[in-house]
């Protein structure tokens, strides 16, 4: 008996002496639907890293890979209602609350890196009003994580243009993708990422829709023979966190995990055009044939799918103009320059229309001459429904080019 007590004595103490002498001020527990071995799981280890070593502990992140807890489409009311504290969703999920998520689905309109950086840089046009009307769903925005461009898997051939797609039925993960199937000819068919594999092994679909990252990351190398580089959409991940949870935590603890949520988003925007490449290797590897469609394929899906964007654009906004005092080559080159392909350029070379507008100032200080002042205007037919003018109009360029009212997230935060 003594020998048992004794046996239960030092097992006790030696539990005793195993537990922490500390326990987590903070636990904060994020769903991802992709396995950790992905990069956007290696992307949350590197903020789970990053979070641990600057609180010292006090705060612990745990991980809960390949949708051991939500489904990608149940992240956004999971964290919104506060079910958990944070969580990974594809950008498309939230498109029923926030139609402006859309634009990131539009076909072919983010085809080139420099494009979709611009977008979604934190605080800009297009980033800011989607990660502030993310607010009114519950959730805050830590930050965006990249998962490159789409493209399409196949058995047996390649799907180059729309006539490879016509009745095809093909697995898409948002309703505009779905429009730009219908309008080149396929069937969609919603069917979330962690479904992907089994949807191609029974043929559920003939086609898949993913970026190239998954089929490193979920092996659908093994379920399909042939990817199509057609990079039609852009796709985004973001990583939200509740809202009530976060303002609850203290002004460091909020500092370290939005630092560790910077360092983060760097990390992963930088290293995409990597992983996109080293999972082609692998897809190759494991017998994949990689297709790039010609120009004229990529044309033929655009003219085919155009019809999309203009859907998109009849909902809100008809026409977007550029209007500048200055002559037609210099806004046609600055427009190829910037690849800006859906804003029109107004040259006014003379500044009669600007003068009219009573915007016409002249800036010796910068050694400009007559520029326009910066506006912005809505217009309903001929009738101006809503103007926004920078202040402090002058004819002497002291105040230098004032850019706050007319910023765009401003314009469509007042729409």
């Amino acid at each position: 008996m003594k020998s048992i007590m004794k046996l239960w004595l030092v097992s006790a103490i030696s539990l005793f002496i195993a537990l922490p002498a500390f326990s987590a001020d903070v636990t904060m527990r994020i769903s991802l639907q992709l396995p950790l071995k992905s990069h956007l799981g290696q992307n949350l280890l590197l903020f789970k890293e990053e979070v641990e070593s600057k609180s010292g502990g006090d705060i612990v992140v745990e991980i809960y890979d390949s949708a051991q807890l939500y489904k990608d489409k149940e992240v956004p009311a999971a964290v919104g209602s506060g079910s958990i504290e944070a969580g990974v969703a594809s950008l498309t999920r939230y498109v029923g609350d926030i139609p402006a998520v859309d634009i990131f689905y539009q076909p072919f309109l983010f085809d080139t890196e420099e494009k979709v950086r611009k977008a979604v840089s934190k605080g800009s046009a297009i980033r800011g009003p989607i990660d502030e009307a993310i607010k009114g769903t519950g959730s805050t925005v830590l930050w965006w994580q990249a998962y490159g461009g789409a493209i399409m898997l196949s058995n047996g051939g390649a799907i180059k243009n729309p006539d490879d797609m016509k009745g095809k039925k093909v697995r898409v993960f948002g309703k505009t993708l779905g429009q730009f199937v219908e309008a080149t000819g396929g069937a969609p068919t919603l069917i979330s990422g962690s479904e992907q594999y089994l949807a191609y092994q029974r043929g559920t679909v003939d086609v898949g829709m993913t970026g190239v990252s998954g089929v490193k990351s979920r092996k659908l190398y093994e379920v399909m023979d042939t990817i199509t580089v057609t990079n039609h959409a852009d796709i985004e991940f973001i990583v939200v966190t509740n809202t009530d949870w976060w303002n609850g935590l203290t002004d460091g603890q909020r500092s370290i995990i939005s630092n560790a949520a910077a360092i983060a988003e760097k990390s992963v925007r930088d290293k995409m055009a990597s992983i996109e490449a080293e999972a082609y290797e692998i897809a190759k590897s494991n017998g994949m044939n990689v297709v790039t469609p010609s120009a004229a394929d990529i044309a033929a899906f655009k003219a085919a799918s155009a019809s999309v964007y203009d859907d998109y654009k009849a909902k809100g906004i008809d026409e977007v103009y550029c209007l500048s005092v200055n002559d037609s080559f210099v806004m046609n080159a600055w427009a190829e320059k910037h690849e800006i392909e859906n804003v029109k350029m107004i040259p006014d070379g003379s500044g009669e229309f600007t003068r009219d507008m009573d915007m016409l100032v002249w800036k010796p200080a910068q050694n400009f001459g007559y520029r326009s002042w910066r506006y912005a205007m809505v217009l309903n037919g001929m009738e101006v429904e809503k103007m926004w003018v920078e202040v402090g109009k002058n004819q002497v360029g002291a105040n230098g080019d004032p850019y706050e009212l007319t910023k765009p997230e401003n314009i469509l935060n007042d729409l």
